[in-house]
């Protein structure tokens, strides 16, 4: 069974096993309940909702990265879906984790093993009695699925649930089953570490400029030559301030885990337009920063090559004076 499936199965078994630890809590009272296992069964209870709280987030956020939005949608919205097989999903998966596929499997496999130990221990569920041979989804087939549309469903256990486990054995299952989501926690954060660290590198996944660098440097020896032959030329003395923006754009991958991966790009800039300070003369009072924004444009006259220029102040370039 893939590492994948095998979490799919435990949120759908857990919140069972939960209904039916509170239905066989209501059978015997609160009281009886609590003389019978000194508070343990109530704090198991707990334990389990906030432990199934913990290992569904974990997993959404192992999901994420190799999933669209509607598949991750869909996965953890109903613990039925078809997609927890997912073939494409589950290697994609291998490829994400990485050398923690492995220790993540066995962390899984233990939560699953947890698990069918407590289930074991309540007599009356349809079910139950198939445990040891085909695992958590001996109870989860003979039951609704816990989770439709993203709502908890409520399970319909109607016989005289009997719950059998000894109190220092609920306690030991319980710290276990923490020790075990934490350490499955863990896999994922480092892995999500090391897949943001390897972005950087992959030969397929690098960054480009938004155009071409020899028209970069084309417009930037003609800016240079204006500036030059105006601004500079009238004044003897001053100082100016380029402010430099994105103009990088990074390529997306091709084929492998990626195809499925929503496409991280960075946010659309404007390539046509800069900005410019300048600083007037010092003989100036008061002194004035000239914030220039400047847009190149390509001719347009017949039968001439398109060429990127820098356009005329009342058209294209917009002043601001600081001070």
């Amino acid at each position: 069974m893939s590492g994948i499936e095998i979490a799919g199965i435990l949120l759908g078994a857990i919140p069972l096993v939960i209904a039916a630890l509170e239905h066989y809590e209501d059978i015997i009272g609160p009281t009886k309940a609590f003389v019978k296992f000194q508070g343990h069964l109530d704090r198991a209870i707990r334990e389990l909702w906030n432990q199934h709280t913990l290992f569904e987030q974990s997993i959404e956020m192992l999901l994420r990265p190799i999933t669209t939005d509607q598949e991750l949608s869909e996965m953890i919205d109903n613990t039925n879906s078809k997609l927890w097989q997912d073939l494409a999903i589950e290697q994609s998966l291998r490829s994400h984790l990485g050398r923690a596929y492995s220790p993540y499997v066995m962390a899984v496999t233990h939560i699953q093993k947890i698990m069918i130990e407590i289930a074991m221990k309540l007599d009356n569920v349809r079910g139950v009695e198939n445990l040891s041979r085909d695992g958590l989804e001996a109870i989860i087939s003979k039951h609704k699925a816990a989770k439709v549309n993203g709502k908890l469903q409520m399970f319909d256990i109607s016989r005289r649930v009997k719950f059998t486990m000894k109190k220092k054995k609920i306690k030991e299952s319980l710290d276990e089953l923490q020790r075990y989501i934490e350490m499955f926690d863990k896999f994922q954060g480092k892995a999500e570490k090391i897949a943001a660290a390897d972005e950087l590198y992959k030969s397929d996944d690098w960054l480009m400029f938004a155009l071409p660098v020899d028209i970069i440097r084309e417009n930037t020896k003609r800016l240079y030559d204006i500036l030059s032959k105006t601004w500079c030329s009238t004044h003897s003395s001053h100082s100016a301030g380029l402010l430099l923006e994105q103009r990088l754009m990074k390529k997306p991958r091709r084929g492998g885990s990626g195809s499925r991966r929503k496409r991280l790009t960075l946010d659309h800039c404007d390539t046509n337009c800069f900005s410019l300070s300048l600083l007037q003369p010092s003989t100036s009072t008061p002194k004035k920063w000239l914030d220039v924004e400047i847009r190149h444009v390509e001719s347009s006259a017949s039968g001439q090559k398109d060429e990127y220029v820098l356009p005329n102040q009342s058209a294209m370039v917009s002043l601001n004076s600081s001070y």
